[in-house]
């Protein structure tokens, strides 16, 4: 009955047998909770179909990961959901730990999935009983309505970024306070539903995008989870799934009506274990939960050195220009008509690279450009856009820049371009904002957001005139050690012990510096 189901969702069935003809007579061994079927069916699935319902298939590290964590909540006398189960792979692995299909149940929008489930939890709990494979495991969008039971424990990963149409979009809206923005995003929608719909002091894990945590369009689903969860745990993936630009987490939370509070979260990454022992303010705009107590401590060493100033309303910011066909506009032949443009790759820190891409100015046929008086400006800093890292370049040629070198002029008052270039560029910064701000786009809005230590130009003067140094030195084994002397300089300007800033050199030893070798 079973296969017999999974054939009827099946269309052109004998076309489709002899397409994969090659692939289906391979030699298949049947392992006790791989989800060996899902791989199958998602690999042949088309990838823009997938893509538009937001459906990834879930590594098993992940899944074992997301279900054994959960051990202490995990016995025969709960009842457990997948509200997007797929083919069933979470549930696979449940079923170790709860030996009671009556227990665990899941749903799918994809009648295929939801048989391709009942077989995968035929197979592993060597059941005969159709009858709570056809009662637990159901065909039905869980968004639809209010369920009627409540559970224990939530698990899964919904999808990501479904394409809903507008019907869809209005019904969400009314139903669930994190859909009421412009955009719905269906795995914030997913994890209201499971915090509905868990009972209280109930259990919801989901493997989750990280943009969860800073991106301006999930804040209403951060509040949410403000105002009825706290979190036990975060697992930070970052790039487990093959093909998925946006990094990943696994989310768990308990059902709470009570005040959030950071303390007692467990946080994994790749490399390292620890628990938040030190309840910390929460900024609802970024959740940085990666920071361990000690490097918390630091940050607001970093934050309040003295007075600080930032570039928040108090600098112009320029996009480079976007060319829409550099092939078309850019040359690396100079000419009396062209100009030199920067790429990000010329951008090293304190200087570019001698031009080696040259332009015609012709504003009106590019794409999109910044105010003209931006690029040429008397001074400016040129930066690299994309990398994740710091790197900060004085110009005062008037030169321009394509769109992965950005500029910023600041307009801090009382305090010099080159000292801010300094302060941009150390080690300092660089780990102020690799701990604050997971990106791989150095924003404009995390810029804005650096504390500059505000110092009388005596100390400034001193910083400057070692800048200046370096910005004449042709010499290349005297550009490392100018710039550890400003460096220093940098490391006195925040006040930090030697210990505090050996600890900075270590954690930001694997980074590369980005220093200027001239040839």
């Amino acid at each position: 009955m079973l296969i017999d189901d999974l054939l009827e969702n099946v269309s052109d069935l004998e076309g489709q047998i002899l397409h994969l003809k090659t692939a289906l007579s391979l030699p298949m061994d049947y392992i006790e909770e791989q989800d060996l079927l899902g791989l199958l069916y998602m690999s042949l699935q088309n990838a823009g179909e997938r893509k538009s319902r937001g459906v990834y298939y879930t590594p098993l590290a992940v899944v074992k990961d997301s279900v054994d964590h959960l051990e202490p909540f995990l016995h025969e006398k709960i009842r457990l959901l997948d509200p997007c189960c797929g083919t069933g792979n979470f549930l696979m692995h449940v079923y170790k730990y709860i030996k009671n299909l009556d227990g665990i149940y899941g749903y799918d929008i994809s009648p295929l999935s939801v048989s391709l489930t009942r077989i995968n939890m035929a197979l592993i709990s060597k059941t005969d009983n159709l009858e709570v494979l056809y009662k637990n495991f159901l065909c039905k969008d869980p968004l639809a309505r209010k369920s009627n039971l409540e559970f224990d424990v939530i698990i899964g990963n919904p999808p990501w970024g479904f394409n809903y149409d507008a019907e869809a979009r209005q019904a969400l809206k009314k139903a669930y306070v994190s859909a009421r923005k412009k955009t719905v995003e269906s795995f914030a929608v997913f994890t209201e539903y499971a915090l509905k719909t868990a009972i209280d002091g109930g259990i919801v894990s989901f493997v989750l995008p990280q943009s969860l945590l800073n991106v301006k369009i999930h804040q209403p689903l951060r509040d949410y989870l403000v105002d009825h969860a706290k979190i036990k745990r975060i697992r930070y993936w970052d790039d487990a799934f093959d093909g998925v630009q946006c990094p990943a987490m696994a989310l768990t939370l308990q059902k709470k009506h009570q005040g959030f509070e950071i303390k007692g979260i467990e946080v994994v990454t790749n490399s390292r274990t620890f628990r938040i022992n030190i309840d910390r303010e929460l900024d609802l705009s970024n959740w940085n939960f990666d920071l361990t107590d000690d490097e918390i401590s630091l940050i607001k060493r970093i934050e309040s050195p003295g007075k600080v100033v930032y570039l928040k309303d108090h600098a112009d910011f320029a996009l480079g220009i976007v060319t829409g066909d550099n092939k078309r506009f850019l040359s690396n032949i100079q000419s009396d008509d062209r100009e030199v443009i920067y790429r990000g790759s010329d951008v090293y820190k304190y200087r570019c690279l001698p031009g080696q891409n040259f332009i015609r100015f012709e504003p009106k046929s590019f794409q999109q450009i910044a105010p003209i008086d931006l690029y040429r400006a008397k001074e400016k800093l040129i930066y690299r856009f994309i990398g994740g890292s710091l790197v900060f370049a004085y110009d005062n040629s008037q030169t321009l820049t394509l769109n992965s070198a950005n500029i910023v002029i600041p307009k801090l008052e009382g305090l010099n371009i080159k000292y801010i270039l300094a302060i941009l560029n150390s080690r300092v910064i660089q780990y102020y904002y690799s701990k604050c701000f997971r990106s791989v786009k150095v924003l404009r809005s995390s810029l804005a957001r650096l504390p500059i230590p505000l110092v009388d130009r005596q100390q400034q003067s001193s910083i400057i005139e070692k800048v200046d140094k370096l910005l004449a030195c042709n010499v290349p084994l005297h550009i490392s050690p100018y710039y550890e002397e400003i460096d220093a300089a940098i490391k006195a300007v925040f006040d930090l012990s030697d210990k505090e800033y050996a600890f900075i050199k270590a954690d930001l030893s694997h980074k590369n510096l980005y220093l200027y070798n001239p040839k």
